[in-house]
C-alpha cells in the first residue's frame, strides 16, 4: 500500500476511533443523568451511541470508567475561570467573583452537579476527582485570599478550615433552598446578584456587624 493512502487510512481510523469515544460518553453522560450510574447499562449507552456494547469496552475497562470519564472534564473545565486573575483582586471582590461564576456554572449545569454530588457519596473514585479538580484547587485559592485579609486587617484572626466551611456551607445552602420548584417558600432573592450580595454581608459581618454597604474602611498597618 502506497504510504500516502496508508497514512489516511490511519487518519480515518483515528478520527472514527476519536468519533466514538466522544459518542460514547456524550451517551453515558445523557443517560447517567435521567437513569442514574446504577439504572444505567453499558447495553443501554450502546444503544444511545449507536455502537456495539463490545466497543464500549475498547476505550474502558469498566462502566465506572467511563462514568469517571463522564466526571472528570466536566469537574475541572470551569477551574481556571473561577482561578483567573482573583490574586490581583481585594479579598471582598475575590468572594464575590467566585459566587457569581459559581453560581452561574451550577445554573447551567444543575442536574449534573447534583449527580456528582450523589455519585460521590457511594462512588470513592468519583469522591476523589472531585476532591482533586474541585475542592483542592479552591481550598487553595481561598487559604491564600484569607491570609491576605487577615495579614492586613481585614478578616479576623481566626482558623481558616471552619471559616471556609462556613462560607461554602451559605453556598451549598443556597443550592438546596434557593430551589424555586423544591423549596419556593425559602426563596427570597429576585435575582443571583441580590444571592451574591446578601451572602456576602452575612458572611463577612454577620447578623449583629455592619451591613456591607456601610462598611468602614478598616485601619491599615495594624
Amino acid at each position: 500500500m502506497d504510504g500516502s493512502i496508508r497514512a489516511a487510512t490511519q487518519k480515518r481510523k483515528r478520527r472514527t476511533a476519536e468519533e466514538s469515544h466522544s459518542e460514547i460518553v456524550a451517551a453515558a453522560t445523557r443517560l447517567f443523568l435521567e437513569k442514574g450510574f446504577k439504572g444505567t447499562t453499558t447495553a443501554e449507552i450502546a444503544r444511545e451511541a449507536g455502537v456495539a456494547e463490545g466497543t464500549i469496552f475498547k476505550y474502558f475497562a469498566t462502566k465506572k470508567d467511563l462514568l469517571l470519564d463522564v466526571i472528570r472534564p466536566k469537574a475541572a473545565e470551569n477551574i481556571p475561570n473561577l482561578m483567573r486573575g482573583l490574586g490581583q483582586m481585594e479579598p471582598e471582590e475575590v468572594l464575590r467573583r467566585f459566587l457569581r461564576l459559581r453560581f452561574a456554572i451550577i445554573q447551567e449545569n444543575a442536574h449534573l452537579f447534583r449527580f456528582m454530588i450523589t455519585e460521590a457519596q457511594f462512588q470513592p473514585e468519583v469522591r476523589e476527582v472531585l476532591v482533586e479538580t474541585i475542592i483542592k484547587p479552591i481550598q487553595g485559592m481561598m487559604k491564600a485570599v484569607f491570609e491576605r485579609a487577615q495579614a492586613d486587617g481585614r478578616f479576623r484572626n481566626i482558623p481558616f478550615l471552619p471559616s471556609l466551611r462556613s462560607f461554602m456551607g451559605m453556598v451549598l445552602a443556597y443550592d438546596i433552598f434557593g430551589d424555586r420548584n423544591l423549596f419556593p417558600e425559602f426563596v427570597y432573592e429576585t435575582s443571583i446578584d441580590e444571592v451574591v450580595e446578601n451572602i456576602l454581608d452575612l458572611f463577612l459581618y454577620g447578623v449583629a456587624g455592619n451591613p456591607l454597604q456601610k462598611r468602614e474602611e478598616p485601619p491599615r498597618g495594624k
